[in-house]
């Protein structure tokens, strides 16, 4: 990027940012609206070459309707993750120890996987990601995200389940 590239990058920030930042606060509030145009203008920066002439604001529009797009999406699931969480953490039928063996059979389970198999796993369940964001991140295709991850998850299935029943089998021989 020239300086004259970057003088008009000034130009489009001066002259929009303010109705972007309007346009974002009405959709996901003003406490986000503030990093969707700075999201916004770092699409545009990285993209200056790709913005239409005479169709910036709409183009700028575009990537900020995106930009709060992927924003009320990922609110949505951090909220139905917390309300899952909350709604298993008030289950006090249940025995803390079950729940400690459990996670222990997991991370079991997750070691005894390869690698890759194990980052598929913990990158699809433990980052915010839409599953083709997590593909874009491991460098795999969607379609090919999609078959590694089903293959992961049967093989973690497989293992998880020959764990819980070796388990079951060792507290059945201590028991008799």
């Amino acid at each position: 990027m020239d300086i004259a590239d970057e003088e008009q990058l000034t130009a489009l920030y001066r002259d929009h940012a303010d109705a972007v930042y309007q346009y974002a606060a009405q959709r996901v509030g003003a406490h986000e609206a503030g990093e969707v145009v700075s999201d916004t203008f770092v699409v545009a920066w990285r993209k200056f070459g790709a913005i239409p002439a005479g169709s910036e604001r709409a183009w700028l529009f575009g990537v900020a309707r995106r930009e709060t797009l992927n924003r009320l999406r990922s609110s949505s699931r951090r909220e139905s993750l917390y309300a899952r969480l909350l709604s298993s953490a008030s289950d006090t039928e249940r025995d803390i120890a079950d729940g400690v063996a459990v996670r222990l059979d997991v991370w079991q389970a997750l070691a005894a996987l390869r690698e890759a198999d194990r980052d598929l796993l913990l990158t699809t369940l433990w980052t915010d990601l839409s599953a083709a964001e997590a593909a874009r991140t491991l460098g795999y295709t969607r379609a090919t995200y999609a078959v590694r991850l089903h293959r992961a998850r049967r093989r973690f299935a497989r293992v998880l389940s020959a764990e819980q029943s070796s388990a079951i089998h060792a507290a059945q021989l201590r028991s008799a």
